[in-house]
């Protein structure tokens, strides 16, 4: 199969158009990358139930403009969210098996075959994998985690540990790990578990962390004098807000921001964060801002006097994730307090640029909070590092690593 410098690419979201989801964020900046770099891109979302807005206005959001190389085309689904009677899992089943027969029936219509089909979902990866005798294009699947891990709530990969993890589910991905033709992990600790644990052969992994926008002119100001501290991202337990509300209790000399959220004033992580902080008793120095655009964020980070990535010890957080806000923190030239863990040391390093520190420990990540506060020397040498390494880990850059991957299929 021959794969040109400059090929055409239907990339499946798997997300409503426009969507507060980081999935969102990631696959419509990566999507655009490639359609900068030359590559014609149709991008599958999900028709929302209340289509709202042009595509221009749905970009807008994300800090993008339309692209001529770029397509996004918003399929059907079936949404049976009224029938309350059926448990909500085979709801969501039903509008991903749906969303996906749409997918295939859209790139079978195509007059044009692209030169390779990614996906970011491992149903939606088996779909194209089962109909390859009909659209006969490449797969290429990006890891975001692994499913049958459960990993959202385990520590461990021994599998006498992995709680309540239908069989099925790992049958998925063992086939769609071994047919399909290319492999995308967000992490070297990921790429480890796929070439150990499934035997997948190196030549079909590449790894391709996430990534943020470039900055643009120099590192802003910082007053030397702030307390304020930063969180931007979901409120999901797994992303460990409730360690930094702890934290916080720890330092009452300092001011939170939280920005994110699902935008709706009865989100439960967001209630559940709320009644942490009442119980804490630090409701005067912790402001939850909601649902910022992401075009938005980088500017309301800007000037912290720490930006703070708390994960806990868990599979999603030590071995898959590669977080937006990380890149989004180093962009905004704020000084860096993370969990010491693989996936994080892969892109930070303790006392280069970041303070780094035990996971699920209040007391040792106040303690690097103060750190920063008090030290302005120690906080600039940081966020300075970061700042000029983060050019490496632009959108342009992941899709230069994605279409270098996909040049192996030429070679296939």
């Amino acid at each position: 199969m021959s794969v040109s410098t400059r090929g055409r690419l239907v990339y499946v979201g798997g997300f409503d158009f426009p969507t507060t989801q980081a999935r969102g964020i990631q696959t419509l900046h990566t999507a655009h990358a490639l359609a900068r770099a030359g590559w014609g891109v149709r991008l599958l979302a999900q028709r929302p139930e209340r289509p709202a807005g042009t595509v221009a206005e749905g970009l807008a959001g994300y800090g993008l403009a339309p692209h001529p190389r770029l397509r996004i085309v918003s399929l059907p689904v079936a949404r049976v969210d009224g029938l309350r009677w059926l448990e909500i899992h085979k709801r969501l089943a039903v509008t991903n098996w749906s969303y996906a027969l749409s997918c295939v029936a859209d790139v079978l219509r195509l007059p044009t075959r692209p030169t390779a089909i990614l996906t970011r979902d491992p149903r939606l990866a088996w779909a194209f994998l089962r109909t390859r005798p009909l659209h006969r294009r490449p797969v290429v699947y990006e890891v975001h985690e692994l499913f049958s891990t459960r990993a959202r709530d385990n520590r461990s990969l021994d599998p006498a540990e992995i709680r309540g993890v239908a069989d099925r589910t790992r049958a998925l991905e063992d086939g769609v790990f071994a047919e399909a033709d290319l492999l995308l992990p967000l992490t070297r600790a990921c790429a480890e578990i796929l070439a150990e644990g499934f035997g997948v052969p190196p030549e079909r992994i590449a790894v391709v962390p996430d990534a943020t926008t470039p900055p643009t002119g120099s590192i802003s100001a910082r007053d030397s004098t702030t307390r304020q501290v930063v969180y931007a991202g979901q409120l999901y337990r797994w992303k460990g807000v409730d360690t930094l509300l702890d934290a916080m209790a720890l330092l009452p000399e300092a001011y939170l921001t939280v920005l994110g959220g699902r935008g709706s004033p009865d989100d439960p992580d967001l209630l559940a964060c709320q009644a942490r902080v009442r119980e804490l008793g630090i409701g005067e120095r912790v402001d939850f801002q909601g649902f910022v655009p992401h075009a938005d964020v980088r500017r309301t980070i800007a000037g912290a006097g720490a930006a703070v990535l708390p994960l806990p010890d868990n599979l999603m957080a030590r071995y898959f994730t590669s977080p937006l806000k990380l890149f989004d923190y180093m962009a905004a030239g704020a000084p860096i307090v993370a969990s010491d863990l693989p996936t994080v040391r892969e892109i930070l390093t303790d006392g280069d640029n970041a303070l780094l520190v035990p996971p699920d420990d209040p007391s040792a990540l106040a303690a690097a909070i103060r750190r920063l506060l008090v030290n302005p020397g120690l906080a600039d040498r940081l966020r300075r590092t970061a700042f000029e390494q983060v050019r490496g880990h632009t959108w342009d850059a992941r899709a230069a690593r994605i279409i270098e991957a996909l040049g192996r299929l030429a070679e296939a």
